[in-house]
């Protein structure tokens, strides 16, 4: 429902606003404005990694909600999956994750949608975009970059260069006999702050 993770300063739930919402009838009307699509579709992933359940969950949507009759499936070992999309030789739309490097918004929206940016798979490029993240990137407080990341972030609501699938989450337990049990963003605890009770 976000382009920003729950787990950082910055996430709000719904941010991803109409595009991230389920409306069958509301996509066919616009798939059909924009013409369709002539010919086969082929949904890439990498192999080896579980997606071809959902992979093919998206396509049975496709076809029953668009009626695109033709889709085809192609998956590559990881590494020449990340090639394929370095090179911009995958035509179609494509599967990808991203693991953030820091705790920020703004480590979700640079390094896959700022122009040029390494992981910017896609082509992204918006003026607009690089200039908020900019304004985030250079903002004396944390109040006023996460306003400029998330201007930024309601851009890609707008563009939708990505369409943003799910967040990855854990679950987690402890014994009564312990507290200050607290997960970081990355799932790691920190063990030195945990207490043993009693």
């Amino acid at each position: 429902d976000a382009f920003v993770s729950p787990v950082v300063d910055g996430y709000r739930e719904g941010a991803c606003g109409q595009a991230c919402t389920y409306d069958p009838e509301a996509a066919k009307a616009l798939f059909d404005e924009a013409g369709g699509i002539d010919g086969p579709v082929t949904l890439w992933f990498n192999s080896g990694a579980g997606h071809e359940e959902w992979m093919e969950a998206v396509a049975n949507l496709w076809r029953q909600n668009l009626g695109i009759e033709e889709i085809q499936f192609e998956s590559l070992e990881f590494a020449d999956y990340l090639g394929r999309l370095d090179e911009r030789t995958i035509e179609g739309p494509f599967r990808l994750g991203w693991a953030m490097d820091y705790p920020s918004a703004e480590n979700y929206l640079t390094p896959i949608h700022a122009t040029g940016a390494s992981s910017n798979y896609t082509g992204y490029d918006n003026p607009e975009f690089n200039d908020l993240i900019a304004q985030g990137d250079q903002a004396e407080t944390q109040e006023d970059a996460i306003a400029a990341y998330n201007a930024a972030e309601d851009l890609l609501a707008t563009d939708v260069p990505i369409i943003p699938m799910w967040f990855g989450q854990i679950q987690a337990v402890h014994s009564e006999n312990v507290s200050n049990v607290v997960i970081d963003p990355f799932t790691r605890v920190d063990l030195a702050e945990v207490t043993v009770n009693g």
